[in-house]
């Protein structure tokens, strides 16, 4: 072996299983929920709303031996009865909504607020499009541009709309565009 080759044998790792290749993962081993990590899950909840899972791990209230935020939602689901379940994702409009509805164990959970979408005006579009010749596709510099005025919005939300309003001009850019999704 080469002398160059011998150095960088020694400074890359081996290749015999490279990243890329498929190597099979041993299954982790399934462990029972302890009383207290259910407790904790459905304290989570009641403090961070249901779907919040990354919350719920991160908060140091709770405690969690080694779970992870799938573990946390799969432990719902097996919980919570079906009919109840589906309630929740019925009453995605109402703030708060509740945890055992409709029974004397009733627990109010707030929701995450969305921010409030604002409609863009005529004015905006012309600046997102003068701000598209000026910047190209830097979307934060046409949002932090105080030329333009849209220091308001947020990056992702000006490329939205360029391709939403403008798809030709989003196309000419170089992106693709998806295709419509059929009901």
């Amino acid at each position: 072996m080469n002398p160059l080759m011998a150095t960088i044998s020694t400074l890359v790792p081996s290749m015999e299983n490279p990243p890329n290749s498929i190597v099979s993962k041993q299954p982790r081993k399934r462990r029972l929920w302890t009383e207290h990590e259910t407790r904790s899950l459905m304290l989570g909840c009641i403090k961070h709303g249901v779907g919040n899972w990354k919350k719920i791990l991160q908060d140091t209230e709770f405690y969690f031996d080694n779970r992870t935020s799938v573990d946390l939602k799969d432990r719902f689901r097996t919980i919570c009865p079906k009919d109840e379940y589906k309630l929740l994702y019925t009453q995605q409009d109402t703030q708060p909504y509740y945890l055992a509805a409709g029974t004397n164990l009733a627990v109010a959970v707030p929701r995450k607020r969305r921010r409030i979408r604002r409609v863009f005006s005529e004015q905006e579009d012309q600046d997102l499009l003068r701000g598209v010749e000026m910047h190209g596709v830097s979307w934060s510099s046409i949002a932090k541009d105080p030329q333009l005025n849209l220091s308001h919005r947020r990056g992702v939300d000006l490329r939205d709309r360029l391709r939403n309003k403008y798809p030709d001009k989003y196309k000419a850019l170089g992106f693709r565009l998806s295709p419509k999704k059929s009901q």
